[in-house]
């Protein structure tokens, strides 16, 4: 399972983050709430970056959040 499935809180904020994008957390940029899963990577995405992986990985399959129960726990 990716680490970034652990819960996070923003500080000054009342949003939680249950899944934290991973390839934005690799380049260090600012947390951002993954929307997408691929199952062959185990990783997590935003919107930003699941279209990149898209073009460079189109095979794989990807899990939305309103497919959130096929995601791992």
């Amino acid at each position: 399972m990716a680490a970034s499935a652990q819960s996070s809180v923003d500080q000054g904020s009342n949003e939680v983050k249950d899944y934290i994008c991973d390839a934005c957390e690799d380049q260090n940029n600012v947390e951002t709430s993954a929307g997408f899963y691929c199952k062959q990577c185990d990783r997590f995405y935003c919107g930003n970056c699941i279209d990149q992986h898209g073009k460079a990985l189109a095979k794989h399959i990807v899990f939305e959040r309103k497919d959130i129960d096929k995601w791992p726990v």
